[in-house]
């Protein structure tokens, strides 16, 4: 599987064997977590997915790392983005306690200095954490969120969490909707913790007897465009019992109300856009655009979970509060991807063309994995032509339907040219 290369910021030596670069793709980011893990700086309960430092680096979070002169991960630092309030009511980032982790050896101190040099203040002993500010911790002991639950009709509940029980609850959680069989796959209480502290939104839903069935996880992010707080959705997931009584998009509002409420006027996150039911929700139902198509960010992953041989391709979404009025598919739109007995069919002319609206379509369920991984290397050819292609206006995706049979209709719009 094609993974993308590994893009870095590679400074001077720092020693004859050592040098520093900041970690942005998500093959460095796994090679870090293995890192931690080899030299039991980390254990597999505790360890973040090298998917997921990938994404808090993306995010603004500051993600270091040292090799040796074989190109091997001799040390690292990571620090993740927060918000707090300041004096007048705005909100402002910073860049939470990184932590040093390094291991015992003749080169711990040129590492340390130069983890610490990358950082701007390296002021700690060898292993101990530092703070590019001194009292960022502190400024986000208030949180930023209101904290009254929502009650449903049906009787559910939806809450913020902070308390380390409750964030605990959510690691088995994880392992039950997605049928996780490793650890490695889950964010781990502790992070969510943190999280918790640095201003990011996690809720979760609770049954009439208390019990948690549906959750999602935020992190505090920034609005490229604006340089303001937003926040970056993770994870939003619900048992396969409960979701008839829609927990998703009960979830959903209740994250934009406390954002909106907050000040808060932008919430990304991505997802697969072969993926038809969270499309419904995301696009149809909650009102968000897909503004970015993002190819195989995740490498290789969990074979559970993905078919062996598909790609990671993700839509980047933005959700724009307060939600405006949804896009109607106009009736000339034109379709540049369709589907003959069940296969994916790509209309060339359409890509060469590039009308004001074009519907894409998607299998509701794929009849087997090579017609997934088919539709999959369909897509992407679609969405990169006509989403990616820098010589042209691009395209942003502003809804979603259920078409005629077992397929979903995606409807692209062409930017402006000014």
């Amino acid at each position: 599987m094609h993974k993308e290369s590994a893009k870095r910021d590679v400074g001077a030596n720092l020693t004859p064997t050592s040098s520093v670069f900041t970690v942005r793709s998500s093959e460095d980011a796994e090679r870090v977590t293995e890192f931690l893990l080899t030299h039991g700086l980390s254990n597999r309960e505790q360890a973040l997915p090298g998917f997921l430092l990938a994404l808090h680096a993306e995010l603004g979070g500051h993600i270091i790392a040292t090799t040796d002169s074989s190109g091997r991960i001799s040390g690292c630092a990571l620090g993740f983005l927060g918000m707090h309030r300041g004096s007048k009511g705005e909100i402002l980032h910073y860049i939470d306690t990184p932590d040093l982790f390094i291991p015992p050896g003749a080169e711990s101190e040129s590492i340390r200095d130069a983890l610490g040099g990358k950082c701007s203040k390296p002021q700690a002993e060898v292993g101990s954490p530092f703070s590019l500010y001194s009292d960022g911790a502190n400024r986000a002991e208030l949180s930023l969120f209101d904290s009254a639950p929502v009650h449903t009709e049906e009787g559910f509940t939806i809450a913020t969490l902070s308390s380390p029980d409750s964030l605990k609850e959510l690691e088995e959680l994880q392992m039950k909707i997605w049928g996780f069989k490793d650890t490695l796959d889950i964010i781990p209480a502790e992070f969510l913790s943190r999280t918790a502290r640095r201003n990011g939104l996690i809720a979760a839903a609770y049954d009439p007897e208390g019990v948690p069935v549906g959750f999602t996880i935020c992190y505090p992010a920034r609005d490229e465009a604006t340089g303001k707080a937003s926040l970056h959705l993770d994870l939003v997931g619900v048992m396969d019992g409960y979701r008839h009584a829609r927990l998703g998009e009960k979830l959903m509002a209740y994250i934009a109300t406390k954002a909106e409420s907050a000040g808060i006027s932008l919430i990304t996150w991505t997802y697969d856009p072969l993926e038809g039911a969270n499309a419904n929700l995301y696009l149809k139902k909650c009102g968000a655009v897909a503004t970015k198509f993002k190819p195989n960010v995740y490498g290789e992953i969990s074979a559970d979970l993905y078919t062996p041989g598909s790609r990671t391709d993700r839509f980047w979404v933005e959700w724009r509060l307060p939600v405006g009025r949804v896009a109607a598919f106009p009736p000339n739109a034109v379709v540049a991807l369709d589907s003959i007995d069940g296969k994916p069919h790509v209309r060339e002319e359409a890509l060469c063309d590039r009308p004001p609206h074009i519907i894409c379509k998607i299998p509701r369920q794929a009849a087997d994995e090579q017609t997934h991984v088919e539709w999959q290397n369909a897509f992407f050819l679609v969405a990169t032509s006509l989403m990616n292609d820098a010589r042209f206006p691009g395209y942003t995706v502003h809804g979603f339907r259920v078409g005629q049979g077992d397929f979903g209709e995606y409807l692209l719009v062409k930017k402006p040219t000014d």
